[in-house]
């Protein structure tokens, strides 16, 4: 926990943005490489295990399709269609 006694998590939940609070602002100008990504899994025990290109995309589709579903409301059919294409062709690059 920071000093305020909050998290110290980067970014707000998406709660946050639910209820119609607002969501702050944070400079993200400055880039930095990504070297993985990880999902978590219940399991027995802790292991790290990589997956294939494929079930990465996968993984990714799920992902942002949970954390974008907001985005579709009010969409028509075309422009619903148009937005998972570009954020699949997104996750693939």
């Amino acid at each position: 926990m920071d000093r305020k006694g909050t998290t110290g998590t980067p970014w707000p939940t998406w709660s946050r943005f639910l209820w119609g609070r607002s969501g702050g602002s944070w400079k993200v100008q400055n880039a930095v490489p990504l070297k993985g990504i990880f999902f978590l899994a219940q399991a027995l025990e802790d292991r790290v295990e990589r997956v294939g290109y494929g079930q990465a995309v996968t993984l990714l589709v799920h992902c942002a399709a949970q954390v974008s579903q907001l985005m579709e409301r009010g969409l028509g059919k075309e422009e619903s269609r148009t937005l998972r294409l570009n954020r699949f062709n997104n996750l693939c690059a």
